[in-house]
């Protein structure tokens, strides 16, 4: 039984910072072309995206994701939150990644 693997990703206006299970932490800029990049390279390797609403910063990668064909769960921030909390983890990736 094969497992499905994420890429986490932290969108702010201007970059995207991700979390890939084999490549490990990176940064893009929050532009088309570098949000089509990542979207691609996701449906490449067959990984499921999950990120925060963002209030409109999300957008370009929602939009992204779909004309790429990859599945993705844009999660409630504050489940998100009161998820990380109870279960004793920082709530930002960014600083999940440097640990």
């Amino acid at each position: 039984m094969m497992h499905q693997l994420y890429l986490g990703v932290d969108v702010s206006k201007d970059h995207l910072d991700a979390f890939h299970p084999t490549r490990g932490a990176f940064r893009i800029d929050n532009s088309p072309a570098a949000i089509r990049a990542l979207a691609r390279m996701a449906g490449r390797d067959g990984l499921w995206v999950v990120f925060e609403a963002t209030g409109g910063y999300d957008r370009p990668l929602r939009d992204a994701l779909e004309a790429a064909d990859v599945p993705f769960s844009r999660l409630n921030p504050r489940q998100a939150r009161d998820f990380a909390r109870a279960s004793g983890l920082s709530a930002s990736l960014a600083l999940q990644l440097r640990e």
